[in-house]
């Protein structure tokens, strides 16, 4: 078994407008309140005896990570399977721009029942899903026994949390975390076993 805390990303510099436009792959960098607190997770984590420390290679995920990895005097590695979902055609764009140009699209990814739904040349909730089980699985295989911090994203966490309790893929409304907040994931034969919410530690 491994033991993973799954850590979701400091805030995201505003100057970028994140929280009004579709943000997988889309790649702001963290702002001064971000990268303050990932000082402060980094501060509280020094405790933690971790064996590696990992990041989605976005931005946002990396510059949270640093500080973690500079604490703990580990290096820190990169997770491309652990990226946020990709959208394709539309990432990056306002949201009310998404709603307007694809209002079929938009309808039916709020409806969170089709697995197979995509943006336009992105990937699918049920690729999404399969490319977060194997990267956790790749360092699952890669760290038997051992304890991780990963830092990702708020569609990982969800998507973790639909593998163990089977929900639709498509779902990405629930135990959905706070910027920094730690979900606590034991994984074992390729799925988790146990998955709780800590909130920021």
């Amino acid at each position: 078994m491994t033991r993973f805390l799954l850590v979701r990303h400091a805030p995201p510099d505003p100057a970028w407008q994140p929280e009004s436009r579709l943000c997988g792959w889309y790649d702001p960098p963290l702002g001064e309140a971000g990268r303050a607190l990932a000082w402060t997770l980094a501060d509280s984590l020094r405790r933690f005896e971790a064996d590696a420390v990992y990041a989605s290679p976005l931005q946002r995920a990396w510059q949270t990570a640093e500080p973690i990895a500079r604490a703990l005097a580990l290096d820190l590695q990169p997770a491309h399977g652990l990226r946020e979902i990709s959208c394709g055609e539309v990432d990056g764009m306002r949201l009310n721009e998404v709603q307007a140009r694809y209002p079929g699209h938009w309808e039916r990814n709020l409806r969170q029942t089709e697995a197979e739904f995509r943006w336009p040349g992105g990937e699918s909730y049920a690729e999404f899903r399969q490319r977060v089980g194997a990267g956790l699985d790749t360092l699952a295989a890669r760290h038997d026994r051992e304890s991780l911090i990963v830092v990702a994203h708020t569609g990982v966490v969800t998507q973790v949390f639909g593998m163990l309790h089977g929900w639709n893929a498509a779902r990405w409304d629930r135990r959905r975390p706070e910027h920094a907040g730690i979900t606590v994931v034991e994984w074992d034969g390729g799925r988790p076993l146990r998955v709780t919410a800590s909130g920021r530690t």
